[in-house]
């Protein structure tokens, strides 16, 4: 679920290095004799890499924080920015490689722990992300993102009762936290409690009605519980927001089951086959399923089969 995860994405620079950069975290930067910024000073290389990384330049700041690490490799919050920039350019290995120094010089820091544990992840080294993410959530038992994202290796692992443990811990700590209600229902799904599944995934919803994994989701969570109406109801809205081919199956599959006109079926499935162009025809035919009655009103099939004939049919016609 592009650029890496949210939360190495948006670490910022503690704003005291901004402007007393020879204190704390940065303690024992070399400044200059009177200030004075020079090309080899690893403060100022850091500053300016920083920057970079804030607007967006990861190419940029790793050439500069590689700099200020040559010269003063003893900062922790210098390899810290560091494994950010290779995270943002997906260099995992190096990025862990950076974070791995970071915690060596600062072991007490519960977020380099985290971003340590979130580069091995991606790097494919689950156990060792499991280390690195319980020990962040040790010297912070608050940190929200740091149990999600431990639930989330731990399910990899197979030891989902122990994901779900960590689900829960980091809703409780931040409960508009969308991505870990969701994964808390994925977690349900897979120990076979669709019901607890279900509340998950409409809590998601509720926070975030945009995801469309959500909708996927609970739409399959649906199927399971014999509720296919409810299913349609959020396959609609899922190929509304992601019109791919399996979403477009997905709703087609559930009309299937639910005994929709095989024409109507034979649409969905034909949208599915087709690549391009379907995100307006999404848009569209969302808007118009929500002025459809409700699902248990015998309608509801035939305002699905006009919609899905208008959307094939415009379809058509633009090719």
């Amino acid at each position: 679920m592009g650029i890496s995860t949210p939360e190495l994405q948006q670490q910022s620079v503690p704003s005291r290095l901004l402007t007393e950069p020879a204190t704390g975290e940065a303690q024992g930067a070399s400044v200059p004799p009177g200030g004075a910024p020079a090309p080899d000073c690893d403060t100022e290389l850091f500053l300016l890499g920083a920057s970079e990384l804030e607007m967006g330049n990861p190419v940029g700041a790793t050439s500069l924080l590689e700099r200020a690490v040559a010269i003063n490799p003893d900062v922790a919050v210098y390899h810290a920015q560091l494994g950010r920039a290779r995270a943002l350019l997906h260099q995992f290995d190096d990025a862990a490689a950076a974070f791995r120094r970071a915690v060596a010089l600062d072991p007490h820091s519960a977020q380099h722990h985290f971003q340590f544990g979130l580069a091995l992840s991606k790097s494919g080294d689950t156990g060792s992300a499991i280390v690195a993410l319980e020990r962040a959530v040790a010297l912070n038992p608050n940190h929200a993102a740091a149990y999600h994202h431990l639930g989330r290796s731990l399910q990899k692992s197979g030891d989902v009762s122990s994901a779900i443990a960590n689900y829960e811990r980091a809703v409780f700590f931040d409960p508009a936290l969308a991505d870990a209600h969701n994964d808390l229902g994925g977690a349900f799904m897979q120990m076979g409690a669709v019901k607890a599944a279900v509340a998950c995934f409409q809590r998601t919803i509720e926070l975030a009605p945009g995801l469309p994994e959500a909708h996927f989701n609970l739409g399959r969570a649906y199927v399971d519980r014999g509720e296919v109406c409810a299913a349609i109801d959020e396959f609609c809205k899922l190929v509304a927001l992601e019109p791919l081919p399996g979403n477009w199956a997905e709703l087609g599959n559930a009309l299937a089951t639910y005994g929709g006109n095989d024409e109507s079926v034979e649409i969905c499935h034909r949208l599915a086959r087709d690549r391009a162009g379907l995100k307006r025809l999404g848009a569209d035919l969302y808007r118009e399923f929500l002025q459809l009655p409700p699902s248990d009103d015998p309608t509801f099939l035939r305002g699905i089969r006009e919609l899905l004939l208008r959307a094939w049919t415009e379809r058509c016609r633009v090719i």
